[in-house]
């Protein structure tokens, strides 16, 4: 009996709320840039994306290009991502086989997660802005339950502070 590899993609359908299984970025923009620049500005060599053409991980002949847009920066830029892990190229093949190609999904946003596969996790919220967006709904709340010590409380801290703050000024 022989057993089977587990597949890389093999992976639950269901993703915790907020996030999203990548999708390649097809989306050419109005400024693209000379092909050598951008592989300059990426850190990548032309021979670098020869070799990860003939993986099969590539989908372009980097020699054909003059000119690289997004969806092919992105590209080289996630495949270089992969390839500095030092995974070696079959684990690296076979983390790409979990992905539709061509593999021009957002490199600052796909990661790989252990339980979930290819994922884009949400975005991390600054706190100040979720504060700056709850903080009267919920004072009006601590007013409408009728919690007078906690503004109280609130209120105490605020001047304190706004004091310390102008000591500091004079």
């Amino acid at each position: 009996m022989t057993k089977s590899k587990p597949r890389v993609s093999c992976v639950p359908q269901k993703l915790p709320d907020g996030w999203l299984r990548p999708q390649p970025n097809m989306q050419a923009t109005l400024f693209p840039r000379p092909t050598d620049e951008a592989l300059a500005t990426l850190g990548v060599s032309r021979g670098d994306v020869r070799r990860w053409r003939d993986l099969g991980w590539m989908s372009f002949d980097v020699d054909a290009m003059d000119q690289f847009d997004q969806p092919e920066e992105w590209e080289v830029a996630f495949v270089r991502n992969i390839v500095r892990s030092n995974l070696s190229v079959t684990q690296i093949s076979e983390f790409l086989s979990g992905l539709a190609k061509p593999l021009r999904y957002d490199p600052e946003r796909t990661a790989y997660h252990f339980e979930h596969g290819w994922v884009i996790p949400p975005r991390v919220e600054d706190p100040f802005d979720i504060v700056d967006r709850e903080v009267e709904a919920w004072i009006e709340s601590l007013a409408q339950d009728e919690d007078t010590d906690r503004l109280r409380d609130l209120a105490d801290t605020i001047k304190i502070t706004l004091e310390d703050g102008d000591s500091e000024e004079a």
